[in-house]
């Protein structure tokens, strides 16, 4: 018997209790079957759709395109809704391979496992559906987690679309071809991310009273205490400090308080459950940093914020070229105490090592202390550049001074630096470029481009797709989210601004970076 074989959008579609229903009211439950039927064969004709098979109360769909299963499905949840019809529907696209009345495949699998993984009245979609989708803009989805499915090799990414009355946005006509300075539009600018963010603060304020936010699985990485006899060492423990917060905002499942928000503790009194509240997490990860010649050690402690409670402690003894290696081991013992699992791809990520010169990583550990203080501003690009002479494949390297100039320039235009004689744009492209030329899976590299198309080409659908980008690598990207509420302002969808200006503020817990 011939196979066909053929790239789908898979729907599987299933009504939540009906075979408890035909137990207990066997009219009522054919009723509703007809009711799904003549609903589900109105949409799928409407969206190109084919009816593969139905499985009594369950319908099999294939689409030719991802956007029309989506659209499709959620119409059909909106008229099962009106019509007190509970449904569940999973999506997934893949290869599908027809064998008479067989139907196999992965696609058809991972969408029935969508499919029963989720609640009445949702849909579930796979990470390669939402490839798809994602730049639709009257689609709106949220990423729930990554699971592993029986007999699917490899996790899957799952997304629920959001299943709300669809909103026309307000688009701006904005000429992409003029350069775009943020300088010369502020009060327009800031007057409008100023009334979002009030409201989305107040409206955060009203449900995080109720504990709306989830805190469950939320941690705040407390300032590292450095215990060398030299003070100035205080670099390396921040550094230390910031390379696992870093590692842990990788996690997909893991809310991590930004830095910004952790530094008002450095030297409080404050106690555990106090910080809790106040940042809206569950666990604190404290530390301290012991750094002699070519040795350090490490003493890093979690804490269940709420109770005060110590669940974990850890001492490492290393050798100074293990720092790398002690940064990854505690964010994973971090999250195998909060019972996360890390995917493999963000465990690679975790484990990589950003360079082999401790030297250079010197320097830039000693560049990004003294970035913050705008009088160095000479000292900090000298060492990122002697960081980048010392290993000239060094990514971070490259991407702290690319970040460190566009924020100068920004912040102090000093424009007549010998160290900017080239174009602002050139030089920010040069490094944004480098930097992921070597690591193509930075998650600021990506930011940094996006920085490039927002001051000098004004294209903010581009934004929006290196925003989308860095935050698949790092979900708590602030400067990401921010970015992203920056274009989709310039666009005019003001929903998407609330929805990224509240992101925003849940993560840095009211201080936006």
């Amino acid at each position: 018997m011939p196979r066909e074989r053929k790239h789908s959008a898979i729907m599987f579609t299933d009504i939540v209790g009906y075979t408890a229903l035909m137990g207990s009211d066997e009219d009522k439950a054919f009723e509703i079957l007809s009711r799904n039927k003549e609903i589900h064969s109105k949409l799928i004709e409407k969206y190109n759709g084919t009816l593969i098979k139905e499985m009594g109360d369950g319908m099999l769909v294939s689409f030719d395109l991802a956007s029309d299963a989506v659209y499709c499905a959620i119409e059909i949840q909106k008229e099962c809704r009106d019509k007190e019809i509970p449904l569940k529907i999973g999506i997934h696209e893949g290869e599908l391979v027809l064998e008479g009345t067989d139907v196999l495949g992965d696609a058809v699998n991972i969408a029935s496992r969508l499919e029963a993984d989720t609640n009445e009245g949702c849909i579930y979609i796979s990470g390669s559906v939402y490839r798809d989708i994602k730049n639709k803009s009257d689609i709106q989805t949220k990423f729930v987690k990554e699971k592993r499915f029986k007999n699917v090799d490899e996790p899957i990414r799952v997304y629920q679309v959001l299943c709300e009355e669809k909103k026309e946005s307000t688009k701006t006509n904005v000429n992409t071809n003029t350069k775009i300075n943020r300088k010369k539009y502020p009060i327009l600018l800031l007057t409008s991310i100023v009334v979002i963010i009030t409201i989305a603060m107040v409206v955060w304020k009203l449900f995080s009273t109720n504990n709306s936010v989830e805190t469950e699985k939320s941690i705040a990485v407390l300032p590292f205490k450095n215990l060398s006899s030299e003070e100035e060492n205080q670099y390396f423990a921040d550094g230390v400090m910031e390379g696992i917060l870093n590692h842990l905002s990788k996690i997909n499942d893991l809310r991590v308080a930004s830095r910004t928000s952790v530094e008002k503790y450095r030297k409080s009194a404050v106690q555990s459950p106090q910080i809790s509240k106040e940042l809206n997490v569950s666990y604190l990860l404290e530390a301290s940093v012991f750094k002699s010649e070519n040795k350090i050690r490490v003493t890093a402690q979690l804490i269940d914020a709420k109770s005060d409670e110590h669940i974990w402690s850890g001492q490492y003894d290393r050798e100074l070229k293990d720092v790398f290696a002690v940064m990854s081991d505690i964010s994973q013992e971090v999250a195998s105490e909060i019972k996360i699992i890390i995917s493999p791809k963000v465990k690679n990520r975790i484990e990589s090592i950003p360079t082999k010169n401790l030297k250079a990583y010197d320097f830039y550990l000693r560049a990004n202390s003294l970035s913050k203080n705008r009088n160095y501003t000479d000292s900090v690009i000298n060492l990122y550049k002697k960081a980048i002479e010392l290993d000239t494949q060094f990514a971070l390297a490259y991407l702290g001074l690319g970040t460190f100039i566009h924020s100068s320039i920004h912040d102090t235009a000093p424009s007549t630096s010998v160290y900017f004689d080239s174009s602002y744009g050139d030089t920010l492209i040069y490094y944004a470029n480098k930097a992921l030329s070597i690591d193509p899976e930075l998650s600021e590299g990506y930011v940094l481009l996006g920085e490039y198309y927002f001051d000098i080409k004004g294209d903010f659908d581009k934004c929006i797709e290196l925003g989308n980008k860095a935050l698949e690598l790092n979900p708590n990207n602030l400067n990401a989210i921010e970015g992203m509420a920056e274009s989709f302002l310039q666009k005019g969808d003001f929903i998407k601004v609330f929805e990224y200006r509240n992101k925003l503020i849940e993560r840095s817990i009211g201080t936006p970076q």
